[in-house]
């Protein structure tokens, strides 16, 4: 699971695989509202969850997401 995550987080935000654990929405240019909505759906597909509209205001980075797909029961 955790490579699927990886895979849709790189793709989101068109980075490889190298640059995304460290990654945040202050370190990455590409990170704006439209990619970081695109991860979002793309996880809640992925997945199959909702999330909760102030969750989707924590992912502001490559760990937080972890963390919060964790919170919805997401073995990573």
């Amino acid at each position: 699971m955790l490579e699927t995550y990886m895979k849709i987080f790189c793709e989101a935000f068109e980075i490889e695989e190298a640059e995304a654990k460290d990654a945040t929405n202050e370190s990455l240019e590409t990170w704006d509202s439209l990619r970081h909505m695109n991860l979002i759906v793309a996880l809640e597909d992925e997945f199959s969850v909702e999330f909760e509209p102030e969750d989707v205001m924590e992912i502001n980075s490559y760990q937080s997401g972890v963390e919060l797909l964790r919170k919805y029961g997401i073995a990573l």
